[in-house]
C-alpha cells in the first residue's frame, strides 16, 4: 500500500463528520531508501569499509531507522483517534436513529386512530343520508295521499251537490247538509292527523339535517388533521432516510478504514522486518568498525550519543506537541458535542410547543362549535328531564380512553374529562340527600358535576362524542 492515503477523521463545527487524508511516507522515499540501503550494504565488504564510511552508514541507519520509528508512532496515534472518533459518532447515529423510529411509530399510530375515526364517520354520514332519503320519499307518499285525499273529497262534494240539486225540498235539502258535515268532520280528522305527521317528519328531517351537516364538519377537521398528521410523518420519513444514509455511509468508511488497516499492519510488519535488517546490518557495521579503530569508535560511539540525545530530545519535543493537541482536540470535540445537544433540546421544545399550541387550538375550535350550535335550550331540556325522571332516556355506548402519543399537555387534557367507561345510572330514588346530589347530573352518563356551567360544557362533550 506504498502512495496510499489514509482518511482522518475531521470534525465541523455543526456537528458533521469529513475525512481528510495522512500524508504517508511517499513510495519514491520508500523505493530510494531500500535501494540505496541494499546498493551500500552489498557494495560494502569487511575489506572495503573503513571508519569513515562505517560511521556515515551508521549515522544514515539511525536516522531512517527513526524517520520510520516516528512514521509507525504517528500513523497509530492517528488511526486510534480515527476510530475513536467514528465509535462515538456511530453511537450517536444509533441514539438519533431509535429516537426518530420512536417518533416515526407513535405518528404512524396516531394516523392510523384518525384513519378509523375517519372511516366510522364516513359510515355514519352514508347512514344518515339512507336515513334522511327514506324519510324524504315518505313525505313525498303522504303528501300524494293527502292530494288524492282531497280530490276525493272535492269530487265527493261535487257529487253531494249536483244530488241535492236534483232532489229539492226541504227534507232532500237537509240529508245533503247532513251528509256533508258528516264528511267534512272525517275530512277534516284525517286531514289533522295528515298534517300533524307531516310536520313531525319534517322535524325529523330539520335534525337528521343538522346532524349530517355536523358530521360533514367533524369530518373535514378530522381530515385537516389527518393532513397535518402526514405532514409531519413525511418529515420523520425524510429524516430517517437521511440517517439511514449517513449510517450506510459510515459503515462503507469504516469498512474501507478496516481494509486499510490490515494494509497498514502488513506494511507496518514488512516495515519493522526492515528495521531488524538494518539493525542487524547495523551491528555487523558496528563491529567491523570496532575491530579497526578503537579511538574512533569512540569518537563516533559519543557523537551518535549526543545525536541520541538530540533526537530523544525532539521525540520528547513531538510527543509533548502530540498531548497538547490531543487536548485540544478532546475539547473541540465536547464543545461540539454540547452544542449539538442544546440544538437537539431546542428542536425538541419548539415541537412540544408547536403540538400544545395546536391542542389548544384545536379545544378553542371545539368550545367555538358548542357555542355556535345553540344547543344552550335543548339543554336545558335535556337537563330538566334528567332531573324529573333520575336518569337518560336511552343508554349510551361504553366508551374506552385511547392512550395518544405525543409529549404535549394540551392534547392530553381534551381527552382527560372522557371517562374510561359511561354506563347507564344505577337505579334512582331514594332519600332526598341522593336527589340533592343528582342536582347536577348528567342525564347519558349520570356524572355529577360541582355547577350549572361545569355540567353544561360535559353534557356537550357527551352529545359530540355520541355522535361521533
Amino acid at each position: 500500500m506504498n502512495g496510499a492515503h489514509t482518511p482522518n477523521v475531521n470534525i465541523t463545527q455543526n456537528g458533521e463528520v469529513s475525512y481528510s487524508a495522512i500524508p504517508t511516507m511517499p513510495s519514491s522515499t520508500h523505493s530510494s531508501n531500500q535501494m540505496s540501503l541494499s546498493q551500500g550494504i552489498g557494495q560494502m565488504s569487511m575489506t572495503d569499509v573503513n571508519l569513515e564510511q562505517a560511521l556515515d552508514r551508521i549515522q544514515e541507519l539511525h536516522r531512517e531507522n527513526n524517520e520510520l520509528r516516528d512514521y509507525l508512532k504517528d500513523n497509530n496515534e492517528k488511526m486510534k483517534l480515527q476510530y475513536q472518533n467514528l465509535s462515538e459518532w456511530k453511537e450517536k447515529i444509533r441514539v438519533n436513529n431509535a429516537r426518530n423510529k420512536e417518533k416515526f411509530d407513535q405518528t404512524k399510530e396516531v394516523v392510523q386512530t384518525m384513519t378509523r375515526e375517519n372511516a366510522e364517520l364516513k359510515a355514519q354520514v352514508s347512514a344518515k343520508a339512507t336515513e334522511l332519503q327514506q324519510l324524504q320519499r315518505s313525505v313525498v307518499e303522504m303528501d300524494s295521499d293527502l292530494r288524492s285525499k282531497q280530490e276525493a273529497l272535492t269530487e265527493l262534494r261535487k257529487t253531494v251537490e249536483e244530488m241535492r240539486q236534483s232532489t229539492g225540498g226541504q227534507a232532500g235539502g237537509r240529508s245533503p247538509d247532513f251528509l256533508d258535515a258528516v264528511l267534512v268532520n272525517h275530512d277534516s280528522g284525517e286531514t289533522a292527523a295528515i298534517k300533524k305527521e307531516n310536520v313531525l317528519l319534517k322535524t325529523q328531517i330539520s335534525e337528521l339535517e343538522n346532524k349530517v351537516k355536523q358530521f360533514r364538519e367533524n369530518n373535514d377537521s378530522l381530515m385537516r388533521d389527518l393532513d397535518s398528521y402526514k405532514t409531519v410523518k413525511q418529515e420523520l420519513q425524510e429524516n430517517n432516510a437521511k440517517l439511514e444514509r449517513e449510517n450506510t455511509e459510515l459503515g462503507q468508511r469504516i469498512e474501507g478504514l478496516l481494509n486499510e488497516n490490515k494494509g497498514m499492519k502488513s506494511e507496518t510488519r514488512m516495515l519493522r522486518n526492515r528495521v531488524e535488517e538494518v539493525e542487524q546490518q547495523m551491528s555487523r557495521v558496528q563491529a567491523s568498525a570496532v575491530s579497526t579503530e578503537e579511538d574512533r569508535k569512540t569518537q563516533a560511539a559519543e557523537m551518535a550519543q549526543t545525536e541520541l540525545g538530540d533526537l530523544r530530545q525532539r521525540l520528547k519535543q513531538k510527543d509533548e506537541e502530540i498531548a497538547y493537541y490531543k487536548e485540544q482536540q478532546q475539547h473541540h470535540i465536547s464543545d461540539l458535542t454540547k452544542q449539538h445537544q442544546q440544538q437537539l433540546q431546542l428542536r425538541n421544545q419548539q415541537l412540544l410547543d408547536e403540538m400544545e399550541n395546536f391542542s389548544k387550538r384545536q379545544f378553542q375550535e371545539m368550545q367555538q362549535r358548542h357555542a355556535n350550535q345553540g344547543f344552550q335550550h335543548s339543554l336545558q331540556q335535556h337537563l330538566r328531564v334528567g332531573q324529573q325522571n333520575h336518569g337518560s332516556p336511552y343508554q349510551p355506548p361504553t366508551y374506552t380512553t385511547q392512550s395518544y402519543p405525543g409529549p404535549a399537555a394540551g392534547a392530553g387534557a381534551v381527552y382527560d374529562n372522557r371517562s374510561t367507561n359511561m354506563t347507564m345510572g344505577q337505579s334512582h330514588g331514594g332519600s332526598q340527600e341522593g336527589e340533592e346530589l343528582q342536582q347536577f347530573e348528567c342525564p347519558k352518563c349520570n356524572q355529577t358535576c360541582p355547577d350549572m356551567d361545569t355540567l353544561q360544557i360535559h353534557v356537550l362533550d357527551c352529545i359530540d362524542q355520541d355522535m361521533t
